[in-house]
C-alpha cells in the first residue's frame, strides 16, 4: 500500500511537471554581413539580404530556485530574400530571472548552446566563406533578452541573437558562419 501510494504521488509530480514551463516565441528579424567576431570585437554591423521568421517551443526542465532556470529550446526558422533554405534548432539554455530593476520590468537573460540543421547549405554561408566552408548542420549559440510589465507578465517582449558556427573549424572546417538579430513576442502556459 505504501508503494501504490508513493508511486501514484510520483506520478502526480511528472505530470505537474510536464504541464508548466511551457513557452511559445515569435521571431523574426535579419541576418548581419559581418562575421561574429567583426561585430563584437570591432564594433562592424551591417544587414545582409536576409530576412527570418521563426517560431520556438521552449520547456524549463529544472528551476533550482527562483533566479534560475535550464531549458530546453525547439525551433524553426524560415529564411526570405537572400536565401530560402528552412533551419531547425535545438537548443538548452540557461536562464536568469532576478533583476534589480523587475519592479520596473521584469528581465530575463538566457545564454545556450546545441545544434543548427539547415535544408540546405545556406547560400548566404556560401557566398561569405565558400562551399568548402559552409555547412548545413553547425552548432547554434543564443543569446536572449525577454522584457515584461510587472502587473503583465504574458507575453513578454523577446530580443534575441542567434549565431551559426562551426567552433573555430570543429564542424568540418566551418569557423564561422551567420548571426542574425531578432525581435518577437514570448507567450508562457
Amino acid at each position: 500500500m505504501i508503494l501504490g501510494l508513493l508511486s501514484a504521488s510520483s506520478a502526480r509530480a511528472d505530470e505537474s511537471w510536464w504541464e508548466t514551463g511551457w513557452a511559445l516565441t515569435g521571431f523574426g528579424g535579419v541576418l548581419t554581413t559581418n562575421k561574429s567576431s567583426d561585430i563584437w570585437l570591432h564594433g562592424d554591423f551591417g544587414l545582409d539580404d536576409d530576412t527570418l521568421f521563426g517560431l520556438a517551443v521552449s520547456k524549463v526542465l529544472y528551476t533550482p530556485n527562483e533566479n534560475l532556470d535550464f531549458e530546453f529550446e525547439q525551433g524553426v526558422v524560415k529564411h526570405f530574400g537572400g536565401q530560402s533554405n528552412w533551419e531547425f534548432d535545438s537548443v538548452l539554455l540557461v536562464r536568469w530571472n532576478t533583476f534589480p530593476w523587475d519592479s520596473f520590468i521584469d528581465t530575463s537573460l538566457a545564454v545556450g548552446d546545441g545544434v543548427s540543421f539547415a535544408t540546405d547549405t545556406p547560400d548566404l554561408e556560401v557566398a561569405r566563406y565558400g562551399l568548402n566552408k559552409a555547412n548545413p548542420i553547425l552548432n547554434f549559440v543564443l543569446a536572449e533578452f525577454t522584457f515584461a510589465l510587472p502587473d503583465h507578465p504574458n507575453p513578454e517582449l523577446v530580443m534575441r541573437m542567434q549565431h551559426r558556427s562551426g567552433i573555430f573549424g570543429l564542424y568540418d572546417n566551418t569557423w564561422d558562419a551567420s548571426t542574425a538579430f531578432t525581435w518577437g513576442l514570448k507567450v508562457r502556459f
